[in-house]
């Protein structure tokens, strides 16, 4: 099986990230190839900082 990363369509070939087609006869799986999952990584953690500033952002207390 082929995985192509879903953002940027490179495919992993031998362990490396390649710009390729994938072979019509190979079944695709999506991923990330490192790059792309590095840079989703930093916007998950800046959405949730920007949540935790937001006015509505209530955490839960210890108590509940």
């Amino acid at each position: 099986m082929t995985v192509v990363c879903c953002v940027c369509r490179r495919v992993r070939h031998n362990g490396a990230w390649v710009e390729e087609e994938v072979p019509a006869d190979e079944l695709p799986s999506h991923g990330y190839c490192p790059e792309c999952a590095a840079q989703a990584r930093v916007e998950l953690a800046l959405l949730g900082l920007r949540d935790l500033n937001s006015e509505d952002y209530h955490p839960r207390s210890a108590a509940s």
